[in-house]
């Protein structure tokens, strides 16, 4: 397939509306739609973006054009094209040279446009859909038919959908066969090999080098913060559970951070700048990283969440630092406990829960072991992996762009 320059969600085309007019701005361009909106651009940037096959390369859409090839002070006469395109006529442009004409389609231009008072710039292309945070409030745990998701480009889309948007989900009816966990895994893209192996067992063993190859409580965790890039998806397997005890737990991580940024902002502020060592040790490897708790995206917004009481080493040194430190650590632990946080779900042999790891904690109750066998075989796939399968299935299902 070959894929257009401009690459335009379909929620932002459906919702576009044709360029009405332009005008100069200072270094650019004012544009406005038919239906009012507006959006200003530079010349450097319109430029640097232009997606002829000289300036982009028409099999890898990599740049080819050198952004020192032409003047600070670039400057273009700009109109409205037949088709409905900003055409831009470059002036000594020393790419092409003088005359290049650049064309960008005008739902591209709109999902690109600065922020207004109107609100947020429209969905770029390939973001992830804009988690919908939850506590009990999250009725049930969205639940896909296995045979569907792995048949279904469909019905693939809207499982990973659903996980981009919630964090959990399951696939039910996947059947209790070894390695069905990687099957599922590789639907979305390569598992993830990480010091457990690409899929290991959760279950009690007599000599376990992790509190989860126990039969005890876990506490809600995040899995391996103790990695520069903790695995971004984790896939949970029931393979058996018969043990009494053992029900799952989960609790929206990022409701759990923006609860604590609402109630105590100068705690969230010190979770998300403090760095603290995450350490994992047996006899094999030892894995340590030092980081915050909470990890920020660029707007502000919880990004990866590193909450394990299990694996987080020694705290900030100096008196002043760890009390500060502890004070902030244990006001989020008492609201990731909050019971209307949490959700609580059992689950059955051939159910697979699927988890945000960087959002979404996990944890179970204590199991008796001699009251039956309790078994998941688990594995990981990289966060962004599911972000690039769920763009290029959403971009298969959208109408092609004009250039």
């Amino acid at each position: 397939m070959t894929l257009p320059a401009f690459s335009i969600p379909a929620a932002v085309l459906q919702a576009a509306s044709p360029l009405a007019r332009v005008r100069g701005a200072e270094g650019g361009v004012e544009l406005t739609w038919a239906d009012g909106r507006q959006g200003r651009f530079s010349f450097l940037w319109l430029r640097d973006n232009c997606g002829c096959p000289e300036c982009k390369h028409p099999q890898t859409l990599e740049r080819i054009f050198d952004i020192l090839s032409v003047p600070e002070d670039l400057e273009a006469a700009a109109e409205i094209d037949a088709e409905g395109l900003l055409a831009l006529r470059w002036s000594h442009d020393g790419h092409l040279g003088e005359g290049h004409v650049s064309r960008y389609p005008g739902a591209w231009l709109l999902q690109h446009r600065e922020e207004t008072a109107e609100g947020a710039p429209e969905q770029a292309a390939g973001a992830p859909p804009p988690p919908r945070l939850w506590g009990r409030g999250l009725a049930a745990v969205p639940a896909f038919d296995y045979e569907t998701v792995m048949g279904s480009e469909s019905g693939l889309a809207g499982w990973l959908t659903a996980l981009a948007e919630t964090g959990l989900t399951v696939l039910t009816g996947a059947g209790t066969a070894a390695g069905t966990v990687a099957r599922a895994a590789e639907r979305v893209a390569y598992v993830r090999e990480t010091n457990f192996g690409a899929v290991f067992d959760v279950i009690s063993k007599p000599d376990p080098n992790s509190n989860a190859y126990t039969a005890i409580a876990l506490k809600c965790h995040s899995d391996l913060p103790n990695w520069l890039t903790p695995p971004g998806v984790q896939f949970f397997h029931c393979l058996a559970n018969e043990a009494r005890g053992g029900d799952s737990i989960y609790v929206d991580g990022y409701a759990a951070c923006e609860t604590l940024r609402d109630e105590a902002p100068e705690a969230f502020e010190l979770l998300s700048r403090e760095p603290v060592t995450f350490r994992f040790r047996d006899d094999r490897d030892e894995l340590a990283v030092r980081a915050p708790v909470v990890t920020l995206d660029a707007e502000g917004r919880p990004a990866i969440l590193r909450f394990n009481f299990a694996i987080m080493d020694v705290a900030p040194g100096g008196l002043d630092r760890q009390k500060a430190f502890y004070a902030a650590y244990r006001k989020l632990a008492a609201i990731v406990r909050r019971p209307e946080l949490e959700l609580r779900l059992r689950l059955r042999p051939g159910d697979i829960a699927v988890v945000d790891n960087h959002r979404v904690l996990h944890g179970r109750d204590a199991f008796d072991p001699a009251s039956g066998e309790r078994r998941l075989q688990g594995c990981y796939v990289d966060r962004e992996a599911l972000f690039s399968r769920l763009a290029v299935l959403q971009r298969s299902a959208a109408q092609p762009a004009t250039l």
